[in-house]
């Protein structure tokens, strides 16, 4: 019985070692082109563990700010509390606001409202007084001649 067994068994390898052999070929040649890419893969996830033990290491600092934070707003919310009730006990509230207030529009639209200066008549040499003389001769102050 054993002998049949082992015979089957043998049976069975023998074929599958033969389609074994050429795929075992061709397992190595692209475990060998891919090498490449599994070395980039090993560095980048070397990376990524090497970021998550940073902050990891961090913890600590996590807590702090997170306890700093939750007693900045309960600190808040007392100061705000505490302020409101002061304010409401002693009488201290805010002036009423005052109606005759004019808004930015009403300013431009009484601006717009007003009439345009007629233009004068121009004589050929005005326009030159109008405008500032630039270059190193509006720069430079002049000297007066004294009589004596």
């Amino acid at each position: 019985m054993l002998d049949l067994y082992g015979t089957s068994v043998a049976a069975i390898a023998f074929p599958l070692r033969i389609a074994w052999t050429p795929v075992s070929y061709a397992a190595r040649l692209l475990k060998t082109l891919l090498a490449p890419t599994g070395y980039l893969l090993h560095y980048l996830s070397t990376c990524v563990a090497a970021l998550a033990a940073f902050l990891a290491s961090l913890e600590p600092l996590f807590t702090f700010f997170s306890v700093a934070a939750f007693v900045g707003v309960v600190a808040g919310i007392l100061a705000a509390t505490l302020s409101g009730l002061l304010t409401t006990h002693l009488g201290m509230y805010d002036a009423p606001v005052d109606s005759r207030r004019r808004l930015k529009t009403d300013y431009l639209d009484e601006y717009l409202a007003q009439p345009l200066p007629l233009p004068q008549p121009r004589r050929w040499g005005d326009h030159i007084s109008r405008f500032r003389v630039s270059r190193l001769q509006g720069e430079t102050i002049h000297e007066e001649d004294d009589s004596e």
